[in-house]
């Protein structure tokens, strides 16, 4: 096989000359493809006859020329009259009863590994007069891996189709109407070209091991780099320019605006794919119904997506929750884009109300239910193609390059898209663990997303910036708590009351030449949370982290991939993916060279939420009654994303904790926790800032600085009443779940925590960078805070901390560290006490403390 495709390979494919001498033309014939090509040259009659263009019959085909309009032999044809009728010229039927494709391996003896099978493979073509049909068919197709035996010492089914009378796996029909013939508006609906493709139902397994030695064959048959050079250069330049100009032609509709160029209609009935590895069966996906349809002409080209269910299925038999991924409404998906060329050219780009494209998309409910011990199957499956992962990531990071590429040889002119998106957002629900019935359900309730456009005024450019302005909308978001019984229905305990959330984005259609607005600007914000949990909701909750969480595989799928023997490992393929990697990250570098100088801004980020209330409720006989309160106001994040910068600041301005068990002096419920509101500042804010080494602010603004985080606490006073201590621990004690599983759940952590250790001291050491540079500078201040002791009867004491800053300076071979507190207080509240100051301070400060760690040699010692 290898020698085969070496051969293939080696032979030169001829250059297309871009003119042709007068002796080599030929009269077009309609074609359907390169198979039907030569049977069709018998029919000359459509090419031949007068339309509103010279244009050839079938557009797909740039090599055919047309027919000189002074060659000898045409006038005598033009002057016969044009028929009428649509006369059959050609009927041709051809069948491939079946293909057998067997790859073998010699070792002591000839053993197969893979056969391929291909039933009834064939092709049907009619030329008439004014139209044709060409019907490709394939009846069956298979796939089976012979080292392995499946159930009944059978090989596997890796590949797998229905062999039910009547159907085909898979049917194409193509046809070609001329828009002179007496049926164009009507038997085929104003259309030139129509291209249809149903494809019933296949079936796939993916097994690991079977996988892997597949992979491993071919990938030993197939030729390297060096081998495959038969061809001259030119002809892959001169071959992507065939397809790019043959599919410019196919797109490029009639001049009519009511004729329909080209139409393709697509529709897939089944597709299913079952996951399993040597032991035992993973996951089993089903597909079904997907429904696309494309339509080209000169003002409008549409595309219509559908698809009507997706089904993954946890096929183990111990776990009680089988459907990982199903659908709860009629359909997933109804995707519609409509395009209009032109639309906003000229006069009609400053209209607002002109659009370059309309999108509208819904869909419908997904229940998605989460377990931690199916998602590392799926992983652990996945983890074993290293292989395939490297050589997807080489093809991204060059498709990457390709769309940078796109994007920067754009126009100035903006292309604005109307946009209507109504989305049932998908349910999670959250099971404690594989086989228990509790479960957290996550609503994501209903995101509606519509947009407008708007001029940025004064500028003076010829084609002002443009602003689509979108407003998304998410509503009845709620989080649930319920028993999962098959066949009858749990009422649901509500957790977080349905809440409200709109945020507005704005994008700069121009950011490519217009800078002085963020390239994305997203504002958002809600006013209220409310959330009641009692004791049973705190226990399901925490045993969804140390179970389902902490659930996996009984047995960790442990199959590597085989290792080829000696001489059969091919080096070529690596090498091509790691010089596109390098190729990508120079274009990449370079890009960034160029807009060094500019600062933009690319994302812009405010969001803020009004008010959190979270309610602990201890469960009576028939309600719950609160006992604990909670409280945080204006909570926000202010972010800034930049070309070599991020920096974010995260603040709260206000926190109270309640006890409603107990009352103060006037009566009310007791405070254990409240924010100081003596000034105006946040009680808690933090800033980090992000900036890359190779910016042009680095120095200067940054001061030599990777990542810098501030820290900064206003005032708070706690009171540390025993009695409601005592109650607040009891409440959560009885939340808690048993110490078994949290102990087990600690040893099954020790040696993660241990191995992570181990690496961080790796990575650490082996950093290399600059030594004035610092990777990490870290401060934080605490102006006060207050602590009174007492209980129900009376107070104790008065802590007051006043003045407390730290700080630590992270470079890649020192570590600088500073703490300081200036002053603390104890003061015994007792009334018949005369000694009230029981601590205080003499001097100007508690303490400082200052401490410098050389890595280097701290390294060297911990190895």
């Amino acid at each position: 096989m290898k020698d085969v495709l070496c051969l293939i390979n080696s032979i030169p494919l001829p250059q297309k000359s871009s003119t042709q001498s007068p002796e080599r033309q030929v009269l077009s014939v309609p074609v359907a493809s390169s198979g039907t090509k030569v049977l069709l040259g018998a029919s000359l009659l459509l090419s031949e006859m007068d339309s509103e263009s010279d244009d050839e019959y079938f557009d797909a085909e740039d090599g055919a020329s047309q027919v000189p309009r002074g060659a000898p032999g045409s006038e005598p044809r033009k002057a016969a009259e044009v028929p009428n009728e649509a006369l059959v010229n050609l009927l041709l039927k051809f069948e491939v009863k079946e293909v057998i494709l067997e790859f073998t391996k010699q070792q002591k003896e000839e053993d197969t590994i893979l056969v391929f099978n291909v039933t009834q493979l064939g092709t049907e073509a009619t030329v008439r007069t004014f139209d044709l049909t060409v019907v490709s068919y394939l009846k069956k197709i298979s796939l089976d891996y012979h080292e392995i035996q499946g159930s009944r010492k059978k090989p596997l089914h890796l590949i797998s189709s229905s062999d039910k009378p009547g159907s085909d796996l898979l049917k194409v029909e193509y046809i070609k109407a001329d828009k002179s013939g007496p049926s164009f508006q009507t038997t085929f609906e104003k259309t030139e070209q129509t291209f249809k493709v149903a494809f019933s139902s296949l079936n796939l397994l993916l097994q690991t091991q079977a996988l892997l030695s597949s992979i491993n064959y071919l990938t030993t048959i197939l030729p390297s780099d060096g081998q495959s050079m038969g061809g001259p250069p030119g002809v892959q330049i001169s071959t992507e320019k065939q397809t790019n100009s043959s599919l410019q032609k196919v797109i490029v509709s009639s001049k009519d605006s009511d004729v329909i160029g080209f139409r393709l209609f697509a529709k897939l009935n089944a597709f299913c794919v079952t996951i399993c590895n040597e032991k035992s069966s993973i996951a089993e996906i089903r597909i079904q119904g997907l429904d696309s349809s494309l339509s080209l002409q000169s003002r409008k080209q549409s595309l219509f997506a559908r698809l009507e269910n997706i089904i993954v299925t946890d096929v183990d038999p111990k776990t009680v929750h089988k459907k990982a991924v199903s659908i709860m409404g009629n359909e997933v998906f109804r995707f519609n884009l409509d395009l209009y060329p032109d639309a906003t050219e000229g006069d009609s780009y400053t209209d607002m109300s002109k659009v370059d494209g309309v999108v509208s998309l819904n869909v419908g409910c997904i229940q998605i239910v989460y377990l931690h011990k199916f998602l590392v199957s799926l992983l652990n499956f996945l983890n074993n193609f290293q292989t395939a992962k490297e050589a997807l990531s080489a093809a991204t990071a060059q498709a990457a390059e390709k769309a940078a590429t796109s994007v920067k040889d754009l126009a100035q002119r903006s292309l604005r898209f109307s946009v209507s998106i109504n989305l049932k957002a998908p349910v999670i629900v959250i099971p404690q663990s594989s086989v228990s019935s509790n479960a957290v359900v996550v609503d994501l309730g209903l995101i509606r997303v519509q947009n407008q456009f708007s001029l940025v005024s004064g500028e003076g450019s010829v084609n002002p910036p443009v602003i689509d302005r979108m407003d998304v909308q998410l509503t009845d978001l709620k989080l649930s708590r319920t028993v999962i019984q098959p066949g009858t229905s749990q009422p649901d305990i509500q957790l977080l009351h349905p809440i409200n959330f709109e945020f507005f984005v704005n994008r700069n259609l121009a950011a490519n030449w217009y800078h002085k607005i963020p390239v994305v600007e997203i504002k958002g914000h809600f006013d209220t949370m409310n959330v009641c949990l009692n004791q049973e909701d705190l226990n399901v909750l925490f045993r969804i982290l140390s179970e389902n969480l902490g659930e996996t595989p009984e047995e960790l799928d442990k199959v590597k991939p085989r290792v080829p023997e000696t001489g059969e490992i091919k080096d070529a393929p690596e090498i091509s993916t790691s010089q596109r990697l390098q190729a990508s990250k120079d274009a990449s570098r370079a890009e960034r060279e160029e807009i060094r100088s500019v600062n933009i801004v690319n994302v812009l980020l405010n969001f803020e939420i009004k008010e959190v209330m979270v309610m602990l409720m201890k469960k009576a006989e028939k309600s719950g009654r609160p006992v604990h309160e909670l409280s945080v106001l204006q909570l926000g994040v202010e972010a800034r994303v930049q070309a070599y910068a991020v920096t974010a600041e995260a603040y709260l301005q206000q926190v109270s904790m309640r006890c409603l068990d107990f009352t103060d002096a006037e009566g009310g419920p007791l405070h254990i926790v409240r924010s100081s509101r003596v000034t105006k500042e946040p009680l808690l804010k933090m800033a980090l800032t992000t900036a890359d080494s190779d910016g042009p602010e680095f120095k200067t603004v940054h001061d030599n600085t990777k990542q810098r985080l501030k820290v900064s606490f206003s005032s708070l006073d706690i009171l540390l009443h025993l009695e409601a201590l005592l109650s607040l621990m009891d409440f959560l004690s009885s939340a808690a779940p048993s110490s078994e599983s949290s102990s087990r759940k600690e040893s099954e952590l020790k040696p993660l925590v241990g191995e992570s250790r181990s690496i961080a001291i790796k990575a650490v050491s082996g950093t290399i960078s600059k030594e004035d540079m610092f990777d990490l500078k870290v401060t934080a201040e605490l102006d006060a805070i207050n602590v009174v002791v007492c209980d129900q009867k009376c107070s104790t004491a008065d802590v007051k901390i006043h003045g407390m800053d730290a700080s630590v300076s992270v470079k890649p071979k020192q570590t600088d560290m500073f703490a300081r507190l200036q002053n603390i207080i104890v003061t015994n509240v007792d009334l018949k006490s005369i000694h009230k100051k029981a601590v205080s301070i003499l001097g100007e400060e508690v303490f400082r403390f200052q401490m410098t760690l050389a890595l280097e040699n701290f390294a060297l010692s911990e190895l």
